[in-house]
């Protein structure tokens, strides 16, 4: 007969009747416990880990669509890169605010211009020194093009992604002409 099975009969108590565990059991079935949980926790611990980084790729992505928006809704400006107003970084960096991020996560790694003679983009800005300060500078639309590369970093420096911005003054010499006045 096994142990801890015994039949109970009239006028036993419980205590005659239950032999409990013995120790060699317990550890046992402690040990299978054991074993089931640290199969499980590395399953765990991975899909924290997605879930962490899904997560800061997301904002990676959220910062640098502001930024690109906050570069195209400033405009084109003939000469960047000496505007008075910090010229397209300091519009992109504005973007970092969405999740309290230092302006250092988002920077603007270049300014290209559209080299009509090559038909290739290029540092060289087509609009002279002597008329960055001028209202009404006369160029051609197809000069006016800019690449501007932004580029977002996440704080812990695991996540980045860039992307290039394309803008120029498409406004017909009227529009142009109407907003100077």
């Amino acid at each position: 007969m096994l142990r801890g099975l015994r039949r109970r009969r009239p006028g036993d108590t419980i205590a005659e009747t239950d032999d409990g565990y013995t120790l060699v059991e317990v550890l046992v079935s402690l040990a299978l416990m054991g074993l089931v949980i640290s199969s499980i926790l590395p399953a765990m611990w991975s899909a924290v880990r997605v879930s962490r980084f899904s997560d800061t790729q997301a904002k990676v992505e959220a910062v640098l669509g502001s930024a690109v928006d906050r570069v195209s809704n400033y405009g084109w400006h003939p000469c960047p890169e000496t505007d008075s107003l910090g010229g397209y970084a300091a519009k992109a960096k504005n973007a970092a605010a969405i999740f309290e991020w230092p302006s250092s996560t988002v920077e603007v790694l270049d300014v290209q211009y559209w080299d009509t003679s090559s038909k290739t983009w290029s540092t060289t800005d087509p609009v002279s020194a002597a008329d960055c300060g001028r209202t009404v500078i006369s160029i051609t639309k197809e000069r006016t093009l800019q690449k501007v590369t932004i580029r977002v970093t996440s704080p812990d420096g695991e996540q980045t992604n860039e992307l290039d911005l394309v803008m120029g003054d498409i406004r017909t010499d009227e529009e142009r002409d109407a907003t100077l006045g």
